[in-house]
């Protein structure tokens, strides 16, 4: 889930996420093996994520997770939950430049 496209410090997550749209976006990745996983990072570390045939991406407005005992990382704290839900609020954070 995102509405940016880095994480951690410049890794592009979602190269097409766009913060301005109004939408979450949100990257799926198929039950694989740990070790296809670990093949995948180099596509992931170029931004090529999204090309990968075990990923898909989703726009949308509002989602909910669940998944019993899942970890979920919130901006590098992780959490122990069993469901989550996300929402995009447009115009509610007003900067001034």
């Amino acid at each position: 889930m995102a509405n940016g496209r880095y994480i951690g410090g410049g890794i592009p997550i979602c190269p097409e996420a766009n913060p301005d749209d109004g939408k979450l976006d949100v990257v799926l990745i198929d039950h694989a093996s740990k070790w296809k996983i670990v093949r995948c990072l180099p596509a992931l570390l170029m931004g090529r994520v999204l090309k990968l045939d075990v990923t898909h991406h989703i726009r949308c407005e509002q989602v909910e997770i669940s998944s019993p005992g899942m970890h979920l990382n919130v901006d590098g704290e992780v959490f122990l939950m069993d469901k989550a839900a996300f929402g995009i609020h447009p115009g509610r954070l007003k900067l001034i430049w």
